[in-house]
């Protein structure tokens, strides 16, 4: 009934309310949507929605790219018929596809629809649904809402779009992946590519269930990792088969073409530290409990994150992946400002609190 109420008031305050639009879709080009979170801004007494998503062309015929993951292969020393070869083809093909650019798409709820603003040169297009009705703060709002786009006349897929609708105040977790929940052995080079490509995502032992123990507390999770949007579609899969509760995620942009790619490159610490910034600055009431690793700088950002934002940060723990020691100068410089309860370097999920 509430998520009824929910989509009603959808239906009668989206920005544009005229007939359905057919969005701008081939029948060679596909749609991923990445879930993100609904919030409410009290200056405008407004919920907002946003939409992000990714428009491609995969074009598993074409020369350069098959090429391209020829090259890859023989990189990782696979050969055609090996374990893991169906684990590059996922995870190795969204970055070469082609983008679609200049692409107008629609969403429907119910009888009207929104139309996006047109992809970029990378495929991503954005959007954002506002709710003007002041009694939906009191709801007891549904967790997830899902928005299905509108296809041309004769096309019968499906592309939906997930958001995670949080209430101004609670509790959130905002977890790192690669060596977080994820065995990656992001500081051996070598190992980070085979655990990328071509080898079955392993989760760290006890981080599920000390997760779904967030959950049970009414935790909303909010994945914010350095690794890029192209491997969206593999993690997301490995947060579902692991039991991991489900959660927006941020991600970093990657373009080989433009100036993305010298960005990425770089360090990650900007990136999360502006990621995490706008999260909490939209939930100024909510806390947060921010899970990261020692291997590169999710300490540094974490740190960082509560010296801003000291009142909204519940605890930060550290998966201990260095074999460091909080004793060590390290974390005696990064968290010599918040008490020993509010930080913690773990080695096992059992750790935890």
């Amino acid at each position: 009934m509430i998520l009824r109420l929910l989509q009603l008031a959808i239906w009668m305050t989206i920005l544009t309310t005229t007939a359905l639009n057919a969005s701008e879709i081939k029948s060679d080009e596909a749609i991923t949507y990445f879930p993100t979170n609904g919030y409410y801004n009290e200056r405008s007494a407004e919920w907002r929605i946003p939409i992000h998503g990714w428009i491609y062309e995969a074009e598993y015929d074409s020369l350069w790219r098959n090429g391209a993951m020829a090259l890859l292969k023989l990189r990782l020393g696979l050969e055609d018929g090996m374990d893991g070869s169906e684990h590059l083809k996922a995870r190795g093909w969204p970055f070469i596809v082609d983008n679609e650019r200049g692409k107008a798409l629609s969403i429907a709820f119910s009888d009207t629809s929104l139309t996006l603003h047109p992809s970029e040169a990378n495929g991503h297009f954005h959007g954002e649904v506002t709710l003007q009705e002041k009694g939906m703060l009191q709801l007891d709002l549904e967790p997830w809402i899902a928005f299905t786009t509108v296809m041309p006349e004769g096309d019968n897929r499906s592309f939906t779009a997930s958001v995670q609708l949080l209430s101004p105040t609670g509790l959130s977790v905002i977890s790192d992946i690669d060596d977080t929940i994820k065995h990656s052995h992001v500081l051996d080079h070598e190992e980070l590519l085979k655990n990328t490509f071509i080898r079955d995502f392993k989760a760290v032992p006890g981080m599920s269930q000390q997760y779904r123990k967030w959950q049970q507390q009414e935790a909303a999770f909010h994945y914010v990792t350095g690794s890029p949007w192209q491997l969206y579609p593999a993690l997301s899969d490995f947060v579902v088969q692991h039991d991991f509760p489900r959660g927006s995620f941020m991600m970093r942009e990657l373009r080989i073409k433009d100036r993305s790619l010298i960005d990425f490159l770089g360090s990650s610490f900007d990136y999360k530290v502006s990621a995490i910034s706008e999260l909490l600055q939209r939930y100024p009431l909510r806390h947060f409990i921010l899970v990261g690793d020692s291997g590169e700088r999710d300490p540094e950002i974490y740190s960082e994150i509560a010296k801003r934002y000291p009142k909204q940060i519940r605890a930060i723990y550290i998966r201990n992946v260095t074999d460091e020691k909080a004793s060590d100068e390290r974390f005696k410089q990064l968290f010599t400002e918040l008490p020993d309860t509010r930080w913690k370097l773990f080695n096992r999920a059992e750790e935890l609190e």
